[in-house]
C-alpha cells in the first residue's frame, strides 16, 4: 500500500514539474511578465513600442505590469489616484491640482 502511494506521489511530482516547464515556455513565447500581462496579447500589444512608458489609456503598476483595466493583471493592485481629482497619477504630485499622492 505504501509503495503504491509513493509511486503516485512520484507521478504527481513529475506531472507538476512538467506543468511548471510548460508554464515557463508559454510565458516566454507570449511575452508574459514585465509589461506582457496575462494572456496571449502581451507581446503583440508591446510590439513596435520604443519605450516602456504607458500610453494615454494605460497605467504602470508598482510590479512593472502595464495595464488598461481598473486593476493590475499581475498582482491585483489598483492604480494610484489623486484623492481630489480622482485621476490616475504616475507621479508623486497630481498634475491637475498639485496634491501629493500618498502611496502605501
Amino acid at each position: 500500500m505504501l509503495d503504491k502511494i509513493n509511486r503516485n506521489l512520484n507521478k504527481l511530482n513529475r506531472t507538476t514539474q512538467n506543468l511548471r516547464m510548460t508554464q515557463n515556455n508559454v510565458r516566454q513565447m507570449t511575452g508574459q511578465g514585465r509589461g506582457g500581462g496575462f494572456g496571449f496579447g502581451g507581446a503583440q500589444r508591446n510590439a513596435g513600442r520604443n519605450n516602456a512608458q504607458p500610453q494615454a489609456n494605460e497605467w504602470e503598476c508598482k510590479c512593472g505590469q502595464i495595464n488598461t483595466t481598473k486593476f493590475c493583471g499581475s498582482c491585483g493592485e489598483s492604480p494610484a489616484r489623486c484623492v481630489k481629482c480622482l485621476i490616475v497619477v504616475q507621479t508623486a504630485f497630481c498634475p491637475e491640482c498639485g496634491e501629493k499622492i500618498e502611496t502605501e
